[in-house]
């Protein structure tokens, strides 16, 4: 798992170690195996039984979106499956001393708001501060590149067909991006997207989908699982060629699977 998050986590990937033992037994491990990722306790396993866990170690993927797109054992996350589901995530710099290392001093209260992910703020003010001290420029450059990947990461989506995860990113990027002329840029993506027929029947469809997610992670019953494989079948039906089917049929597929199990 270090290996991963040491080659993924500049392109927006983060881990989180979950254990439900004590503190006494994890923090040998932690040094032992020089973890790099932050980690948290799951006192009584309330967050293991929520997510379905049979067994540990257990690892979950969740996207941009916040929605599990895998789960299996950690051996089994490879890089294949995460260049899949990646797109659209927010690029981890380096932590912000790192990340300003080469900032001059005039550039102090720049870096706070980078802190507070100000970036647009940060950016203009430091395009100001580089016409009076030539030794900021690293500072825009280093800002300019944050707010790129804002951008990019709408755009990424988009461009998979994500509309729905490209517009939840672009609230976000402008947020980020609020006081710098890179806002247009967001707002230019999001009325193309809008423009765009299609795009209004794909949302449509993936928040229908997430509601019948929800529903599927309660299914226990074989037959309960037949009718909604009927409703997902019905949803690809109406949408065939878009995001929201390949999202149905990943669905489909993992509740196929999952009725083996099932009681009837």
């Amino acid at each position: 798992m270090n290996k991963l998050y040491s080659e993924y986590k500049s392109k927006g990937l983060s881990i989180v170690g979950v254990t439900s033992e004590s503190k006494k037994a994890t923090e040998p491990w932690i040094e032992k195996t020089k973890a790099s990722y932050p980690y948290a306790y799951d006192k009584g396993g309330k967050m293991s039984k929520e997510l379905g866990v049979r067994g540990i170690p257990a690892a979950f993927l969740v996207n941009p979106r916040g929605k599990v797109v895998w789960k299996g054992h950690p051996a089994s996350l490879n890089a294949s499956i995460l260049e899949e589901h990646i797109k659209g995530a927010r690029k981890t710099p380096p932590g912000i001393d790192g990340l300003t290392s080469d900032w001059p001093k005039s550039a102090g209260n720049i870096k706070k708001l980078l802190i507070k992910s100000k970036i647009g703020q940060a950016l203009t003010a430091a395009k100001k501060l580089a016409e009076k001290d030539q030794d900021a420029a690293p500072v825009v450059e280093t800002l300019a590149g944050l707010a790129q990947d804002e951008v990019d990461a709408v755009k990424e989506l988009r461009e998979i067909g994500d509309i729905l995860g490209a517009l939840d990113a672009a609230k976000l990027a402008k947020k980020a991006l609020s006081g710098c002329e890179q806002v247009k840029v967001v707002d230019a993506l999001v009325k193309e997207i809008k423009a765009d027929k299609s795009s209004s029947k794909i949302v449509k469809a993936q928040m229908q989908l997430a509601k019948l997610e929800v529903k599927i992670g309660k299914i226990r019953k074989r037959k309960d699982a037949e009718s909604m494989i009927k409703k997902l079948d019905k949803l690809i039906g109406k949408n065939t060629g878009n995001y929201a089917t390949q999202e149905a049929e990943k669905l489909k597929a993992d509740l196929t699977k999952s009725m083996a199990r099932m009681r009837r």
